[in-house]
């Protein structure tokens, strides 16, 4: 019986570890692949996000697909795999801030004007999420760079140039531009009735000095 019983625990831990194997990303090729349907799966593709519901659960998957990729110091098929996924999981992230820094509309920004008691809190979260945003686009453009200049031809076939990083670098750099002109438009307007403090997760709580904020 103890013969028996441990047969069994051998069967499962090979079983086990076959599924893994399997389970296992280890060439360019097929982890593209593999990447191409699960973005699709969402309405995505290398370059577009899908709908902001959809952004989160792609993002888990595309993080478990990560995990799953095998570095191999002697054959590099997977570096430039890693890198695509380093890219969209940035990129992704960055257009997940900004749909949620615009989830107030029109009234996300000072272009429609504010008042201190009633749209500054709103704006300066409006302004630090979008900040995050082009932070995180930005640091997305570093492994995408790193895919176009080391294996040129694996990007041109997902349609990604120096042309993508210029869009992408010119892009973040106007949303940064008018996140902080909102966040200085609210500073200097209503810094004689608000007292601004800054949470760890990088939004902001604002209380008022007296009755006269606006």
């Amino acid at each position: 019986m103890k013969l028996i019983h441990l047969i069994a625990i051998l069967l499962a831990a090979l079983l086990m570890m076959a599924g893994c194997a399997q389970q296992q990303v280890t060439s360019y090729d097929k982890g593209i692949t593999q990447m191409s349907k699960l973005q699709e799966k969402y309405g995505a593709d290398f370059q577009n996000a899908p709908l902001k519901e959809a952004i989160p659960s792609l993002i888990a998957e595309l993080q478990a697909f990560q995990r799953k990729i095998v570095e191999n110091v002697e054959n590099d098929d997977t570096a430039p795999l890693l890198l695509v996924v380093e890219y969209r999981l940035l990129s992704l992230e960055s257009d997940r801030l900004l749909l949620e820094g615009f989830k107030w509309g029109d009234a996300s920004t000072t272009e429609l004007g504010f008042g201190c008691r009633k749209g500054s809190e709103r704006i300066l979260n409006s302004s630090a999420l979008r900040i995050m945003a082009a932070s995180k686009g930005m640091e997305s453009v570093g492994p995408l760079r790193g895919l176009i200049e080391g294996y040129p031809d694996k990007a041109v076939a997902l349609n990604l140039s120096q042309r993508t990083v210029l869009s992408l670098t010119t892009t973040y750099a106007v949303v940064e531009k008018q996140a902080l002109g909102d966040k200085g438009n609210v500073e200097g307007f209503c810094k004689d009735s608000i007292v601004v403090a800054q949470d760890t997760d990088g939004l902001y709580h604002v209380t008022f000095v007296d009755d006269s904020g606006e």
